[in-house]
């Protein structure tokens, strides 16, 4: 499941990263939050049952429940979004 979306976000040209150490996913969870992660999908043993995933913002914001096409439209359009400024 997760090796599905990661392939649909890299179609998208999104950068992504499956993290698919034998580590638990609260420590996962935290390597990812120290590193500054923008956003982390996170799947355990019932999102992958329900084919849902849950989303992590980088302030530590979590969104459950949600479908892989929601989620997939929240990171688009958070990068399609974003504006940089040249001083």
């Amino acid at each position: 499941f997760c090796g599905e979306i990661m392939t649909q976000l890299k179609a998208e040209k999104v950068r992504a990263h499956f993290d698919n150490r034998n580590e638990q996913l609260k420590f996962k969870i935290r390597e990812g939050q120290l590193q500054k992660v923008p956003f982390m999908i996170i799947v355990g043993d019932r999102e992958a049952e329900n084919k849902t995933v849950s989303l992590r913002l980088r302030d530590g914001t979590e969104h459950k429940g949600l479908t892989v096409d929601q989620v997939r439209k929240i990171i688009l359009t958070t990068i399609k979004e974003r504006h940089f400024t040249v001083s």
